[in-house]
């Protein structure tokens, strides 16, 4: 299952993956202790760590800090639009590898190298995904 949480009322997300509805209430309580701020579940959508990897990918110009991200509710609404029924092998992502990502200077940035995989999905890198969706 893919989850997006929100912090507050803020444009903070954290997209993640976790195998159940029951290791996500978990998995929002263990964030929530030491964060003083009120987290909520702003989305769940079926879906895999691919997915989830894949997902991170495409919200990369918006990437923070680990798997949080700055998306407003609007924009977290496109996303899960569009990727709510979305498969990674459907659409021709079949390994991790194919959406590799490297760490430089404390910047999360997509390897280039793989210009039919990006072709395949429909994605414009230059669009991304919650600003083109109508």
């Amino acid at each position: 299952m893919i989850y997006i949480i929100r912090i507050n009322n803020q444009d903070i997300i954290k997209i993640g993956y976790t195998a159940s509805q029951k290791s996500l209430i978990k998995r929002i309580k263990a964030i929530q202790t030491g964060n003083p701020f009120t987290l909520t579940v702003e989305s769940t959508f079926s879906g895999s760590r691919l997915k989830e990897r894949y997902l991170h990918d495409q919200c990369k110009s918006r990437h923070m800090s680990g798997e949080w991200f700055r998306l407003t509710k609007e924009e977290v609404k496109r996303l899960a639009i569009k990727y709510r029924d979305w498969s990674p092998t459907v659409n021709g992502v079949t390994h991790v590898s194919d959406i590799s990502h490297t760490i430089k200077k404390d910047k999360l940035q997509k390897l280039d190298h793989f210009p039919e995989v990006r072709n395949k999905v429909e994605d414009d890198p230059e669009n991304p995904p919650w600003k083109t969706l109508q």
